[in-house]
Order: C-alpha cells, then sequence, then structure tokens
C-alpha cells in the first residue's frame, strides 16, 4: 500500500476520496484518474567506481493525478488537454497536448521524459530519459547562453522507469 494511504481505515479513506472529489468540477470527476506507482528503477551514475549501476528508487511519494485542464486556472495560453500532478500538491509535473485516442491512450510530456497512460487497463508508464546518452562535453553553446548539455556523467539526470496502475475517480 502506498505511503499516503497507510494509517487510513477504510472509513477513512473514504472520507478523503470524498473530500478529494468535491474539490473538483463533475466534468473534471468524470475523465480524472489516481495513480499510484508499483515499480521504479534508476540508473545512476557512481562516482566512486566512475560508472553507471543501478539505484534504488523509494515509491512513498509516486502518487499522481491524471485530470483534464481546469480553463479557469490554466490561463489563456493554455495549450494542453490534461495535466498530471503530484497528487494533494500543486506540482505539475507532466502536460498531456491530445486527449484519450480511440483506444483509450494518453500520451504526455514532462521535461526530459513521457507518462503514457492506458485507461483501458489502467496501466501508466513513466519515463525520464534526459540524462546519461545526452552527455556533451566539447558541446559550446552560443554566447551569453548556457548548455541545456550535462557536461560529464557526474552531472547527469539519471534514466529513470516506472510503471503502475490508474483508477478513475
Amino acid at each position: 500500500m502506498a505511503k499516503f494511504m497507510q494509517g487510513f481505515g477504510k472509513q477513512g479513506m473514504g472520507n478523503y476520496l470524498t473530500i478529494l472529489i468535491l474539490t473538483f468540477s463533475s466534468s473534471a470527476i468524470a475523465e480524472s484518474y489516481l495513480c499510484l506507482a508499483d515499480q521504479a528503477t534508476a540508473i545512476y551514475y557512481n562516482e566512486k567506481a566512475k560508472k553507471w549501476g543501478r539505484g534504488i528508487v523509494t515509491l512513498e511519494d509516486n502518487n499522481y493525478l491524471v485530470s483534464p485542464v481546469d480553463s479557469k486556472t490554466c490561463g489563456a495560453d493554455c495549450d494542453y488537454k490534461y495535466e498530471i500532478k503530484k497528487f494533494g500538491r500543486n506540482t505539475l509535473m507532466a502536460t498531456c497536448h491530445e486527449e484519450f485516442d480511440e483506444n483509450g491512450f494518453l500520451d504526455c510530456y514532462t521535461k526530459g521524459g513521457k507518462f503514457n497512460f492506458n485507461k483501458v487497463n489502467g496501466r501508466y508508464l513513466w519515463v525520464h530519459h534526459w540524462g546519461y546518452y545526452n552527455v556533451l562535453p566539447e558541446y559550446q553553446p552560443p554566447p551569453g547562453t548556457h548548455s541545456p548539455f550535462p557536461e560529464s556523467d557526474e552531472t547527469s539526470d539519471p534514466p529513470y522507469l516506472e510503471i503502475g496502475k490508474c483508477s478513475p475517480l
């Protein structure tokens, strides 16, 4: 069971979800999902060993809310249809520029990765691929700017893969 759910009895969890549901408009509830991570892995650079290796990933805070964008809070410049936020927070993790397709797939983008969700089977895949392959120590950015690429393995982001399940609210 996810850490944020520990300590809730059946009645307490029901009350918690009731409060959550009441905070959304009825149209947002219709296509909103609560996603909980099942497994994750990452590849980290070990500075001592001077090589890449598997890291330990904890899933205690890997809970997300997939919901339609609220045009009132998103603003006029909003160009996406769905958003992924950390559950219980207002932290935007990913944006989805299209609706669900005819197969129930939703493709969303993060800085350096993707969140793919299938509402038919409730499964999601979160991949952070920005790291490891994009190390460019010789890259010289234009004058007055800085490189978007890490200069070394030590400063590179770790590649990350997470799977989980989502349930409709």
